[in-house]
Parts: structure tokens; C-alpha cells; sequence
């Protein structure tokens, strides 16, 4: 019963992030309604986890859900800011990666708003509440991390290649020199995706989509 549960659980997860999502973009179109939903259900992310690591799948869509709850504070309400990084601080504490859900719709927010004709200072005045948004985000998750560990007598999981004391050891130079190399596979999977197909054949879809 417990993968059923998990199931369910992650499918109603993904129907909220889907519903909020369409809310947020004002999307009218049920073709684009489905085409979203089809993304986010069956997108090489959730197919992997619920794979790999089903144990887990629905708290990682839970984070993915909490990052879609606070861009749709941070859009619709007033200081929403302030509001989305207390969902965005439990995406912390269940699953970092997910926090790129947040930045990424954020700045399709900002880039639809300004083909709408919206202000550059304007964006550039909501993209900083952004901003704001994650960075005060990230603070909440830190003391709260350091509350429930004294609280509770506790401390971090060390000597994992993703423990948190791990990213707290490294020096400028290495932090930065990690996200350069992140950017660069970043870049790399988005031009050669592992495929079936030959990675000229991904480079001539890629060119087909952006044109």
C-alpha cells in the first residue's frame, strides 16, 4: 500500500503546482492546460525519482509544490515576497533542487511581463523581490536548522557527499569554480541530452525549436 500511497500523494502534489501554475500564467487554452500537465507528470525528473527512489518521491514533489506556492505569493500577493519564503524555506528542508522551480518560473514571469509591454524598472523591481524572496528563504532554513539541532540536542550529517557541512567547508574559489561547472553541464545536457538518438540529431531538433 505504501507505493500506492506515495502515488496518490505525488499526483495530488503535481495537480495543486499544475493548478497554481495556470493560475499564475493566466492560461485559458485546455491544450496548453494539458500540455502542462503532461510536462510536469511525466518529465525525466519525476520518472527517474519515482524509479530510482520512489521512498522519497512524493516529499520531493511536495518540494517542487512548496516552490510553485511561493512564486504564486511572491506574483499575487501583496508583500508576497515576505510570504513565499516560508514554502520556499520547507523546499530547503525537504529538497534543494527544487528551488530552481522557483527561479525558473520567476523569470518566465518576468520575461512574459515584458513582451506584455510591462516596464524594465518594474521587472527589475519584481526580480529583486525575488531575489529577496530566496536569499530571506535560505536564511529561515539556516536558523531553523540551527534551532531544531539545539533543541533537539542534534547535530548535521557529516562526510556525505551532500551533506550541508560539505558546501559550508568549501572556499570562495571552489563555490565559485562548482557553479561554473554546473552552468557548463547545464549547457551540455541542454544541447547533447543523453539519447537515444545521435547528439547531431538532438543539436538539429534544438535549432528546429528555436527557430
Amino acid at each position: 500500500i505504501l507505493p500506492f500511497l506515495i502515488g496518490v500523494l505525488t499526483l495530488l502534489y503535481i495537480g495543486i503546482a499544475v493548478f497554481l501554475i495556470v493560475k499564475l500564467f493566466s492560461v485559458k487554452s485546455n491544450l496548453l492546460i494539458a500540455l502542462i500537465s503532461g510536462i510536469m507528470t511525466v518529465n525525466v525528473t519525476v520518472i527517474a525519482t519515482t524509479a530510482t527512489f520512489i521512498g522519497d518521491l512524493d516529499c520531493d514533489i511536495l518540494a517542487m509544490l512548496f516552490s510553485v506556492v511561493a512564486v504564486f505569493c511572491w506574483k499575487k500577493c501583496k508583500f508576497g515576497f515576505l510570504f513565499g519564503a516560508i514554502p520556499l524555506m520547507f523546499t530547503f528542508g525537504l529538497y534543494q533542487s527544487y528551488v530552481s522551480v522557483t527561479i525558473t518560473l520567476i523569470i518566465f514571469m518576468l520575461l512574459f511581463e515584458l513582451f506584455d509591454g510591462k516596464s524594465f524598472k518594474e521587472e527589475l523591481l519584481s526580480g529583486l523581490k525575488g531575489v529577496a524572496m530566496i536569499l530571506l528563504a535560505g536564511a529561515l532554513y539556516f536558523i531553523s536548522l540551527k534551532a531544531i539541532l539545539a533543541i533537539n540536542n542534534l547535530t548535521i550529517w557529516s562526510g556525505s557527499y551532500n551533506s550541508i557541512d560539505t558546501s559550508l567547508s568549501l572556499s570562495v574559489i571552489e563555490i565559485l569554480k562548482n557553479m561554473w561547472d554546473a552552468i557548463k553541464t547545464a549547457i551540455k545536457a541542454t544541447i547533447f541530452p543523453y539519447s537515444l538518438f545521435s547528439s547531431k540529431f538532438n543539436v538539429i531538433v534544438h535549432i528546429v525549436l528555436v527557430i
